[in-house]
């Protein structure tokens, strides 16, 4: 998961994007209220993830905030195959 510190109406991360020098975009999944949701693929693996960007007004929030690490942090306690695997949380400008 990635938190993005601006916001942008529409695909605000374009399609090629290298994101954290990693994760490269394919395109997007989805949004919400709280971002957007990208499939990306690992640059040196070719393995595929599905991204979450943050938006600036979810980033500026405190308590928001708190709940997106809360919510990167949880699944790692969970062995299930059914419940999503975070690989990764960080910020990226």
């Amino acid at each position: 998961m990635i938190e993005r510190e601006q916001d942008s109406p529409a695909e605000s991360v374009p399609k090629g994007t290298v994101v954290a020098g990693r994760y490269r975009v394919e395109r997007r999944l989805g949004a919400g209220g709280m971002g957007e949701v990208y499939l990306v693929q690992h640059v040196h693996t070719d393995e595929k993830f599905a991204m979450k960007v943050l938006l600036s007004t979810v980033i500026s929030d405190q308590t928001a905030l708190e709940r997106f690490r809360r919510e990167a942090r949880t699944p790692a306690r969970i062995d299930s195959e059914h419940v999503v695997r975070v690989t990764d949380a960080d910020v990226a400008p």
